[in-house]
């Protein structure tokens, strides 16, 4: 039944690109090919040439991801209006693409994981906009890779944008913001996992992420973000 209601719609609500609106997917392969993606990974402190994403040694202390891999830049204004209307304006079947272009970086870097998380969102931010952006990210990637998606973290309070913070005010801003999510608390111990967000500006999110994930049990953490900053 669902099958036929998704081929009415098709049928005579054919889908059009976010960006140009030419009958297509959400993203034409056109504005496709326009979005830079990042070539060589960067240490996400100081954009330093960085395998993997990984800090750099200058950077590295008290840093608990082992690096933070990007598919592209926000500042390229399709990849940030795409992000915007999955974020925004509930356009779900986004995800999917967005995923898809997230999985060529995963695998041109070849990260290991196990498991696949993402960055939580509030509850009072859940129940305003109804979802998780990068919950959606996960899964989709999860149906690629054929790994399992589980919420380990669960956010505890409201915190401000991390964009113009010193980094005092970013560890402020994320102190006690995460915590173990105890349904799943025994499926990270010894694992390696992969953890979804949509933007990166400092990673401090991420890593702070990591840092709960580390004490809770996770042999290895990496992050995997749509854009970076």
């Amino acid at each position: 039944m669902q099958k036929l209601k998704n081929y009415i719609t098709d049928l005579f609500f054919p889908a059009k690109c976010l960006i140009c609106n030419k009958i297509s997917q959400n993203i034409c392969i056109d504005c496709i090919n326009k979005i830079q993606e990042v070539i060589n990974q960067t240490c996400p402190n100081c954009n330093k040439l960085s395998k993997y994403g990984a800090y750099c040694n200058r950077c590295k202390k008290n840093k608990y991801i082992s690096g933070i891999i990007a598919f592209g830049y926000f500042r390229n204004p399709i990849l940030k209006k795409v992000i915007y209307e999955l974020k925004y304006e509930g356009v779900f079947s986004v995800s999917d693409q967005l995923a898809g272009m997230l999985t060529k970086t995963i695998l041109k870097e070849d990260i290991i994981f196990d498991i696949i998380s993402f960055v939580p969102i509030s509850k009072k931010s859940l129940r305003h906009r109804g979802y998780n952006q990068s919950e959606l990210i996960a899964n989709s990637l999860s149906e690629y890779f054929k790994k399992p998606v589980f919420s380990l973290l669960t956010k505890t309070k409201e915190t401000k944008s991390q964009v113009g913070l010193s980094g005092k005010e970013r560890r402020n801003n994320l102190f006690d913001a995460f915590i173990i999510n105890e349904k799943n608390s025994n499926k990270l111990i010894g694992k390696k996992i992969l953890i979804i967000d949509d933007v990166c500006t400092t990673g401090s999110t991420l890593n702070e992420c990591a840092k709960i994930l580390k004490n809770g049990g996770a042999k290895k953490i990496h992050g995997a973000v749509i854009a970076k900053e």
